[in-house]
């Protein structure tokens, strides 16, 4: 999905893997990789995603609609959460993003009151795809 001139959303119709890349980082140093595993130890339930990618700005809108249906399908650590509902409002850190030209983390994608969004270096939360709740 990508916004067009004119500022409309437009389907992509030939879909493509956004966390496909494997090898040495063309900007980053390092190891590109993407690892998803169950997690089956004891007292661990459920499935650990660890991905290291150099992801181009028009994948943004995907990216962030895999975040938000990998959170609504999450069991979050409180028990309390569910998709929508946070009464406990409980603050969970699910991962982060650095642009490759920055050498800091500027964000860390957090789930805030049942709420998935950025937590900018600044103190601001950012909301994923305009809000939209787990």
């Amino acid at each position: 999905m990508y916004e067009d001139e004119d500022g409309n959303l437009v389907v992509d119709d030939e879909p493509h893997p956004i966390l496909d890349g494997r090898g040495a980082g063309h900007h980053i140093p390092g190891t590109l990789f993407s690892e998803l595993v169950r997690r089956d130890g004891a007292g661990q339930v459920g499935w650990a995603l660890a991905v290291r990618q150099e992801m181009h700005p028009d994948d943004e809108w995907d990216i962030e609609a895999l975040l938000l249906w990998l959170v609504a399908h999450a069991d979050l650590p409180c028990g309390a959460c569910t998709a929508g509902n946070c009464p406990a409002g409980c603050e969970f850190f699910a991962g982060y993003r650095r642009f490759y030209e920055d050498p800091r983390l500027e964000s860390h994608l957090v789930i805030k009151g049942g709420e998935v969004g950025w937590s900018e270096r600044t103190g601001t939360f950012v909301p994923v795809d305009g809000g939209d709740q787990i």
